[in-house]
């Protein structure tokens, strides 16, 4: 296999794990409010102050993450500066929550809830890296 073919290869599979984490990203903080709404009560019992706010902090930047790496397909006028934001909303997303998960574990000692912060947290990660892997291929295929 030539080395252009490999690069192609990544920027292909890179693409598709990019897409498929990005929305899963986006459900799994779907899943996270779900899941908040049905334990409002013993999360408002349990945790000091407000843990609502981080919630939907954390939710609205996966969101925005997902549409900022669509808006090159709407918007032809998008470059590369759109790989350098999702990048910056998906690394305050996961210091966010990191931020979140240690307001729960001082409050929490097991639950579900405070669990589910740690895949929320992995698959922000996996989404940075194939979106960083996807933009450095991007660069090397279609400017090489």
């Amino acid at each position: 296999m030539s080395q252009t073919l490999l690069w192609v290869n990544i920027n292909l599979w890179s693409n598709r794990i990019c897409g498929v984490f990005a929305f899963l990203n986006a459900l799994w903080m779907v899943e996270m409010c779900i899941n908040a709404f049905i334990q409002r009560k013993e999360l408002t019992k349990w945790v000091e102050g407000n843990w609502k706010i981080d919630l939907f902090v954390c939710t609205g930047l996966s969101f925005g993450g997902l549409a900022s790496l669509f808006l090159p397909a709407l918007s032809p006028s998008f470059g590369r500066e759109i790989y350098v934001i999702s990048g910056a909303i998906y690394i305050l997303e996961i210091l966010f929550m990191i931020g979140y998960k240690k307001k729960l574990q001082k409050n929490i000692e097991d639950s579900w809830y405070k669990n589910s912060t740690i895949p929320s947290i992995a698959i922000t990660a996996i989404t940075f890296v194939s979106m960083l892997v996807f933009a450095i291929s991007s660069i090397v295929v279609f400017d090489y």
